[in-house]
């Protein structure tokens, strides 16, 4: 997951934020990001969006939580059509999972949740609501954590789609349901319930497993498609 396709900001503006240290609490070194306040309102929000994923692919989980902090503070400045963003949210409940804040990861994925119900992404909705059902259980909330992973159960066969783009998410969607079962596998051996412990603990096994294999097949899939390309010639472009 990449946060520019959410803020519209190009390869430039990844090289203006790497090029630059990160926002401070204050937000004086937001502004000093593109030249001080007279930089036009919208580039500074999407500049910090850049620049948190570049420090994203680095890991720079510190940088990642700050960034997007200061971007959040600097919303208002964008086009109320671009001021709900699930993106950042998503992108921040990771990192902050990522440096242990599993209560604020927490609270940042049922936003993200929320917002991408909104917009109508069943597929991310649904990915951040597990992700919500990890953090709650790594907080302490584990009743909380239940509540939440059996919405997921009970989503996870909604989300549909057509469009070949989306397969990624699928996947995703399917190791996150395998996460969660060995999670709840976890919770359940911690409380004494062996048998039951078992029984999810497999079916988690079960659907890693699965994904592993779905995901070794697209691979060997693409593989094959770029060797038909190849052959075809310059310009030759096919899908899976």
């Amino acid at each position: 997951m990449t946060l520019t396709h959410a803020s519209g900001t190009s390869r430039s503006a990844s090289t203006t934020a790497t090029s630059t240290s990160t926002a401070s609490e204050d937000g004086d070194d937001g502004e000093a990001l593109l030249g001080g306040p007279r930089a036009e309102p919208a580039a500074l929000p999407r500049a910090l969006l850049a620049r948190a994923d570049v420090h994203r692919r680095r890991g720079d989980w510190r940088d990642v939580d700050a960034d997007l902090t200061a971007a959040e503070r600097y919303a208002s400045r964008l086009p109320p059509i671009q001021q709900t963003n699930p993106y950042l949210y998503q992108a921040r409940s990771q990192a902050r999972a990522r440096l242990g804040r599993w209560g604020d990861a927490a609270e940042d994925a049922l936003q993200a949740e929320g917002e991408f119900e909104e917009i109508g992404d069943r597929i991310r909705k649904t990915l951040s609501a597990g992700d919500a059902a990890l953090y709650l259980y790594g907080s302490g909330d584990t009743k909380a954590a239940l509540l939440k992973m059996v919405q997921v159960f009970k989503e996870k066969g909604k989300p549909t789609t057509n469009n070949p783009d989306d397969i990624p998410l699928l996947q995703e969607l399917s190791r996150k349901d395998a996460e969660l079962h060995l999670a709840y596998a976890a919770d359940l051996r911690a409380r004494g319930e062996g048998a039951r412990a078992r029984t999810q603990w497999e079916s988690g096994c079960i659907r890693l497993e699965a994904y592993r294999r779905d995901g070794v097949e697209r691979l060997q899939q693409e593989a094959a498609l770029r060797a038909k390309e190849s052959a075809l010639g310059p310009g030759a472009v096919l899908k899976a």
